[in-house]
């Protein structure tokens, strides 16, 4: 079987504190969303930290990430998910999202509203 490509290079790198600021609503919280629409990362230690906050706060990134591997169908929307998440912040599934597509499990199709996730096979 071939290897997969690998993952495009991030179009920029966020801390903690950057996407704490958009999940609080803080000034330039607008511009950290696009970021990650966009395509950004965020080391593991940063994403421990916003994930470490974001259960204290009752919003479980976990229920994301079992929802997207594990109820989802093969290809969806990022609306589609907000739709089928009620209660979980949109940060919350950007988070999620961007953390399943640096691993591998999931790719997105497109750009844009009309862009598509699609949910990649175990290995």
């Amino acid at each position: 079987m071939p290897a997969a490509d690998p993952a495009p290079p991030p179009t920029s790198v966020l801390d903690a504190s950057a996407l704490l600021a958009m999940l609080h609503r803080e000034q330039g919280g607008s511009i950290v969303a696009r970021a990650i629409d966009e395509g950004a990362a965020i080391g593991v230690v940063n994403l421990a930290e916003v994930l470490t906050k974001l259960v204290e706060k009752g919003r479980d990134p976990q229920q994301v990430r079992h929802y997207i591997l594990e109820e989802a169908p093969p290809t969806f929307s990022r609306r589609q998910l907000e739709r089928s998440l009620p209660g979980i912040s949109q940060a919350t599934i950007r988070l999620v999202l961007n953390e399943l597509r640096d691993g591998g499990q999931i790719e997105l199709e497109g750009k844009g509203p009309s862009a598509k996730w699609r949910v990649n096979p175990p290995l």
